[in-house]
């Protein structure tokens, strides 16, 4: 099976499986644990609508988002206490924006500059903050999250090339801009890439997806895990090998 005709039945599939999904939404360690699940999910379709529609430029950047999303999902699945670091992180930047807000020179900022309640917002996440760091829930880097993970090497290797392209640096633009034949180079625009270069990223979207989807399943005893789990073997088996773009 080609790995893209692949990656389209598993994202159907775990659309189709989370309906088999019983949590409690009032329960954080449910409801975020379930909603990092859709976010792999989407980012995957995200992914495939770029390749199949001439947006490949965006596809390293999507793929970054998602392994950044599947280190938290694995984090979150394996430690319950996971979500005390994501709390961290989420007041932290959201404290990190009131304050700028606060200095009244941000133009993008200034309604929120004066907001009657911003004050009482800014000591209320302070608290907030601090307890989380008494309690030794303080916000963590990248690397470390990865390091939770036990996915170091990936940090190091794939993450590490992942972000030269977010951020535009001179080898991303040469990959996407620069088709150079006999020392001579064309600087073009949409990029004709053939689907192959992407197979490590499709390839690895694939394995994310089943992890997650076979974590999730397990974890909330859904009877749609032994479906899930099928998939999985039957990528293992056509992996690296069998499976093409």
């Amino acid at each position: 099976m080609k790995a893209f005709e692949f990656l389209k039945t598993v994202h159907d599939l775990l659309i189709d499986t989370a309906k088999e999904l019983r949590f409690d939404k009032d329960h954080p360690w449910h409801r975020n644990l379930v909603a990092l699940h859709g976010s792999l999910i989407e980012f995957s379709g995200s992914m495939l609508i770029c390749l199949d529609k001439g947006g490949k430029i965006s596809v390293p950047s999507i793929f970054r988002s998602m392994l950044e999303t599947y280190v938290d999902f694995k984090n979150l699945a394996a430690d319950r206490k996971y979500g005390y670091y994501m709390e961290a992180s989420y007041t932290g930047q959201t404290l990190k924006l009131l304050r700028e807000a606060q200095k009244g020179k941000n133009p993008y900022l200034a309604d929120l500059g004066k907001h009657p309640e911003l004050l009482k917002s800014i000591a209320r996440l302070e608290t907030e903050l601090k307890d989380l760091g008494k309690k030794g829930y303080q916000l963590l880097g990248v690397l470390e999250r990865f390091k939770r993970a036990g996915m170091e090497d990936e940090y190091r290797s794939m993450y590490n090339l992942l972000s030269a392209e977010a951020h535009s640096n001179i080898s991303a633009l040469i990959n996407r801009h620069l088709e150079i034949d006999a020392g001579a180079f064309e600087v073009v625009y949409y990029k004709d890439e053939p689907i192959e270069s992407f197979l490590p990223y499709i390839d690895t979207t694939n394995a994310l997806l089943l992890d997650s989807g076979v974590i999730i399943h397990g974890l909330f005893s859904s009877p749609a895990l032994e479906r899930v789990k099928n998939f999985r073997e039957e990528f293992v088996k056509q992996r690296p090998i069998h499976l093409t773009t």
